[in-house]
Order: C-alpha cells, then sequence, then structure tokens
C-alpha cells in the first residue's frame, strides 16, 4: 500500500471551496485520469504487481485529495482497460494482465483521443457536406434504423455496459462516410471511428456516456446531421457534424472551441 500512496502523493492537489473536485475546469473536468494515470505509472514503475490490491476508495480519495466518486471514475477506466480487476467483497487488484508495457502518462490517456477528436472534427463535417443530396433514400433509411437501434440500446445498456450502444454510435459515423461517394473519405473515417482500433478513446467516451442524457444527446444529434443531409443541405450537415463532435469535445475535455480553427482551453488551477 506505501508503494501506491508514493506514487499517488503527487496527484494531490489543495481542495478549493472546502470541496474536492471543485468546479469542472480543464483539470478537474477529467481529474479521474490523474488518479488512473497515476495508478498506471505506478504499475510501469515496478511499485504495483499484478496481484496486489489497491487501497480502498476512501484511502485512495485521502491519497489523491479528491472525492470518492473520482476515484471510482479512475478505477472503472482501468478496469475498462484491464489493468485492474474488481473481486466483489475482497477489493480492487492490478490485473495480471497489466505488465509495464501498460505504463501510461497523458500522451496516452489524453493526447491520443485528444488528437482523435481533433482529426474527426477536421475531416467529417466535410464528408457530411459531401453526402448531403448524395446518399440515396434506402440509405437513409438505414442510417435512420441504426440510430433507432442505437436509441433503443441506449435507454436499455446499464452504465457499466456500453460497448454495443458504442459501437452502433460509431457505427453511424463510419456508415454515413460509406455513403459519400469517395472511398478515401470514407476509409479515413472509418479508421477514426474504428471502436476496436482506439481502445483508449473508448474508455474516454464510455465514462462521458454513462450518464443517459448525453446518451440522448449523441442520438438527438445524429438525427439532425442526417436529417440536414436527406434535406441536401451540406452547409447545415457540416455544422451539424462539426457541433456535435465540437460539444463532445468539450464534454470530455473541457475544450472550448469559439470559431473555425480556434480551440480555447479553460484556465487550469494552479
Amino acid at each position: 500500500m506505501g508503494d501506491v500512496a508514493a506514487a499517488l502523493a503527487g496527484l494531490a492537489q489543495p481542495e478549493r471551496g472546502g470541496q474536492p473536485d471543485g468546479p469542472a475546469d480543464g483539470s478537474s473536468h477529467r481529474r479521474y485520469l490523474a488518479v488512473a494515470d497515476g495508478i498506471l505509472a505506478a504499475v510501469g514503475a515496478g511499485h504495483l504487481s499484478p496481484g496486489d490490491r489497491l487501497p480502498n476508495e476512501r484511502e485512495l480519495a485521502r491519497i489523491c485529495a479528491t472525492s470518492r466518486t473520482t476515484v471510482r471514475d479512475a478505477l472503472l477506466a482501468l478496469e475498462l482497460f484491464g489493468v485492474v480487476e474488481v473481486r466483489p467483497g475482497s477489493g480492487c487488484y492490478i490485473s495480471s494482465l497489466s505488465s509495464p508495457r501498460r505504463r501510461t502518462s497523458s500522451v496516452m490517456m489524453d493526447a491520443v483521443p485528444r488528437e482523435l477528436i481533433e482529426a474527426r472534427i477536421s475531416v467529417e463535417p466535410q464528408v457530411a457536406r459531401i453526402c448531403a443530396g448524395n446518399v440515396q433514400p434506402a440509405e437513409i433509411r438505414r442510417l435512420r434504423g441504426l440510430i433507432d437501434q442505437c436509441e433503443a440500446e441506449g435507454e436499455r445498456a446499464a452504465s457499466d455496459d456500453l460497448g454495443t450502444f458504442l459501437t452502433m454510435s460509431h457505427d453511424f459515423h463510419s456508415e454515413l462516410a460509406r455513403s459519400c461517394g469517395n472511398s478515401i473519405l470514407a476509409d479515413l473515417t472509418r479508421q477514426l471511428v474504428d471502436v476496436t482500433a482506439h481502445p483508449l478513446w473508448q474508455v474516454v467516451n464510455a465514462m462521458h456516456v454513462r450518464d443517459p442524457a448525453n446518451r440522448a444527446e449523441q442520438i438527438a444529434e445524429h438525427r439532425t446531421i442526417l436529417d440536414a443531409v436527406e434535406r441536401a443541405d451540406g452547409d447545415l450537415a457540416a455544422v451539424t457534424m462539426h457541433d456535435h463532435l465540437s460539444r463532445l469535445e468539450q464534454h470530455i475535455f473541457g475544450t472550448i472551441r469559439v470559431g473555425k480553427g480556434i480551440v480555447r482551453q479553460p484556465p487550469r488551477s494552479r
């Protein structure tokens, strides 16, 4: 226990306003990733080994000077990533699948998912613009059916069983791009949204869609995008796709896009 306490001690920050985790600014919004990163670093440095038991949520929250909710989110992210294993009635253990190669820094837990969404914001609005007026009615009906299925799955799924919802949500993007008539753009979009190729993005996104309201928002935005495509309004299709992805980026990373190509980061606490 001492090793993990030492590894995570540097993550502790003063509480703001007497409450851990303070306002949802750029740092606190994703604080669970900082906690997860500290645990991963301890595994990579050899301070924690497969089979080691982590402190309980209350102790981890004390070590990291954060809330138990934040710790719980960090452990869920690590469980999804296969780093930890939760044993009911016993505790949370470092998985036997963990190894030093799993050491992840902010480059993996932050920059890669961030770069991925930035790339999608650059590519997918133009794909939606091309799709407008070029997608056949039968394909529109198929895409609308996919959204309906995704909505039903989102309403049915528990917060810890969202794999199918996420896959179907990304399928909408790749299937829409497949209809644009440009095989290069279609393949590029497919690579960007391929859930198997971006497991860390899945971890980050899964935390976001645990909230049923966020799942409903994604579905509504997909419908708006498809409506613009069906109406052959290329400008509207591009704008709605850009706004959809930008809102997702803001929810997850706290990034605010204030204009074309302009990104503003909320001030970080000191």
